[in-house]
């Protein structure tokens, strides 16, 4: 994500994880949220990104495995050479468990 973007989507959401001593992040898969909350733009850009936080507050920590670089890898890039129309949807929620 451009700088402006990801400080805009880290601005929002950090009050919201305040308060807790850990908390689990993640990104959802782009293919479980497409099929989760489809997104049709009308024209079609030429680049296309969906970008949804998942995020739980913790009382302690927890293991996770996972590289974050492949994961990174796969989002792609927002402004491509030559790209007439970029789209950015960046969105999240926290998990609650009972």
């Amino acid at each position: 994500m451009p700088v402006r973007e990801r400080t805009d989507m880290l601005t929002y959401w950090m009050p919201y994880m305040e308060g807790s001593p850990y908390v689990l992040a993640a990104f959802a898969d782009p293919v479980h949220y497409q099929a989760a909350a489809a997104l049709v733009v009308d024209p079609a850009p030429d680049v296309l990104v969906r970008v949804f936080l998942l995020f739980e507050r913790l009382a302690v920590p927890v293991a996770v495995s996972g590289c974050l670089a492949a994961e990174a890898a796969r989002v792609g890039v927002l402004r491509r050479e030559g790209a007439r129309l970029a789209v950015l949807e960046w969105g999240g929620m926290e998990v609650v468990r009972p």
